[in-house]
């Protein structure tokens, strides 16, 4: 969604959305999260992820790559079925996701769908 935004450093662009966010700087400054340009970027995506997801998790980086390799323990609730290929002017995107059945295992023998738009 907002991959075609420029921004001079890497850190721009998670700074920009943690601001855009309304999550408050308090909770920001715990997770080490406040603008700090002296953080190298491997570090400040690691603190990224652990705070979005969970301190638990494992997260592998590289100097000046957009990309991480997170590890967890979790169960998959379900599967993304399409993705719309038209993104709003706000930057949106429509996912349409099919739940696991999990239900189905209390007799419910409904699937479960949602659209959701991020």
């Amino acid at each position: 969604m907002y991959h075609n935004h420029e921004a001079t450093l890497l850190h721009d662009k998670v700074y920009a959305l943690l601001g855009m966010s309304g999550i408050s700087s308090d909770d920001l400054s715990k997770a080490s999260l406040l603008p700090n340009y002296k953080v190298e970027w491997e570090e400040l995506l690691q603190r990224l992820a652990k705070f979005l997801l969970c301190e638990k998790i494992s997260v592998n980086t590289w100097s000046g790559k957009e990309i991480a390799v997170i590890k967890s323990k979790g169960c998959i609730l379900g599967m993304i079925s399409s993705v719309q290929n038209i993104i709003s002017l706000d930057g949106r995107q429509g996912v349409d996701v099919i739940f696991k059945n999990i239900s189905g295992q209390l007799g419910y023998r409904e699937e479960r769908s949602a659209h959701w738009t991020l």
